[in-house]
C-alpha cells in the first residue's frame, strides 16, 4: 500500500529524505565530540551540493531543529535541544529497523 506524499505533513515528508536525516546526524555526532561544524564541513561530511545543504539548514532552523553562532567570519551550528532529541530518535529508528 502505497501513501500518497500529499497526505503526509510537511515536516514528516521532509524528514523521510535522505540527506536532511544524514546532516542531522552529522550535526549529532560533532555535538557527541565536541567539534565545530559549519556548512561547508557539512556539505563534505553529507556528500551534497552547498545550496542543497543551505536549504536544508533553513528548514533545520525554521523548525527550531538548529541554532548558529557567528565567530569571526564563521557561522558554526549546533543542534537545539529539540533538534538533538529528534536526532536520538532517528538513530533509535535505524537500530529498530536493523533488528532481525
Amino acid at each position: 500500500m502505497k501513501i500518497k506524499e500529499e497526505t503526509l505533513g510537511e515536516l514528516s515528508s521532509f524528514f523521510l529524505k535522505e540527506k536532511p536525516i544524514l546532516i542531522l546526524k552529522c550535526l549529532l555526532k560533532s555535538k557527541q565530540y565536541s567539534k565545530k561544524v559549519y556548512a561547508s564541513k557539512l556539505v563534505i561530511m553529507s556528500d551534497t551540493t552547498i545550496s542543497h545543504t543551505i536549504k536544508i539548514l533553513k528548514m533545520f532552523k525554521f523548525f527550531g531543529f538548529t541554532e548558529s553562532i557567528t565567530k569571526g567570519r564563521r557561522n558554526f551550528l549546533n543542534l537545539t535541544e529539540k533538534g538533538e532529541h529528534l536526532a536520538r530518535l532517528i538513530e533509535d529508528l535505524d537500530i529498530i529497523c536493523l533488528r532481525k
